[in-house]
C-alpha cells in the first residue's frame, strides 16, 4: 500500500509529463519509488543532438528500456544504439549503414509504430533489403513508414504492402528499382528463388536437362 499519493506510480507518471528534462533527472534521485516513472519519461524520446553528450552516450545502455522513441543522428551508427532498445514505437535511422544491424534491431521492437529509413549502404545488398522486409511483415502495429534512397526489386514492395495491412502512410524518396541477377522475389513468402533461366544455365553448364520439378 502507498504511503502517500505520490507513491502511486500511475500519479508519478501523469505528473512526470508536465516535468523538463532537468526536473524529472531531479526526481529520479528523490526515492526509489520514484525513479522508474520519471526515468520512463526522461528516457521516453531521444533526439539526434543527444548523442554529442559523452555523458549521455555512456549512460544510455542502462536506461535504454525506458526508451520509446529512437531518433537516430546521421553521425551515430544504429550498431552504437539501436540494438539496446526493445521498448521501441518510433524509429528513425537518417543513416542506415548496415542491413543486418537494422534487422536485428527490428526484430527486438515488434512494437514500432512509426519508421523512417534512409539508406547510405554503399554495397548493394538485395538480399539484406529483403530480409528486413521480411522482418517488416511481422510487426503488425507498424502504421507510418518511410524510405528514402532503397534500391530493392519492384516484388518486394509489392510483397511488403500486401502483408502489412495495418499501414496507414507510405513515404517513397529516391525509390530505384534494382532486380537481383538469376533470382525472382516470391511475392507470398518473400523468398528470393533462382530464375528458370538461371536454373537452365546452371543445367547446361553442367551437361543436363532441367526436370520439371525444378522449373518455376
Amino acid at each position: 500500500m502507498a504511503d502517500t499519493i505520490f507513491d502511486i506510480p500511475e500519479i508519478c507518471l501523469l505528473i512526470a509529463k508536465h516535468l523538463s528534462k532537468n526536473d524529472l533527472a531531479s526526481a529520479c534521485r528523490v526515492r526509489r519509488s520514484w525513479f522508474a516513472p520519471f526515468a520512463s519519461e526522461l528516457w521516453r524520446s531521444i533526439d539526434p543532438d543527444q548523442w554529442t553528450n559523452h555523458t549521455f552516450r555512456s549512460a544510455f545502455p542502462r536506461y535504454s528500456a525506458f526508451i520509446r522513441e529512437l531518433r537516430c543522428g546521421s553521425l551515430v551508427p544504429l550498431d552504437v544504439l539501436g540494438l539496446h532498445c526493445t521498448q521501441l514505437t518510433l524509429l528513425h535511422v537518417p543513416g542506415l549503414l548496415s542491413y543486418p544491424v537494422l534487422e536485428r534491431a527490428l526484430q527486438s521492437n515488434p512494437r514500432i509504430e512509426e519508421l523512417r529509413l534512409r539508406a547510405v549502404v554503399t554495397k548493394e545488398d538485395v538480399q539484406g533489403i529483403v530480409e528486413i522486409f521480411r522482418t517488416m511483415v511481422g510487426m503488425k502495429m507498424l502504421k507510418t513508414l518511410s524510405f528514402t534512397h532503397f534500391k530493392m526489386p519492384s516484388e518486394a514492395l509489392e510483397y511488403l504492402l500486401d502483408h502489412l495491412s495495418g499501414l496507414q502512410s507510405l513515404e517513397i524518396d529516391g525509390w530505384e528499382c534494382k532486380a537481383s541477377p538469376g533470382l525472382l522475389l516470391d511475392p507470398i513468402t518473400g523468398l528470393l528463388a533462382p530464375t528458370e533461366a538461371a536454373l537452365e544455365a546452371v543445367a547446361t553448364r553442367s551437361g543436363r536437362s532441367l526436370q520439371p520439378s525444378e522449373r518455376q
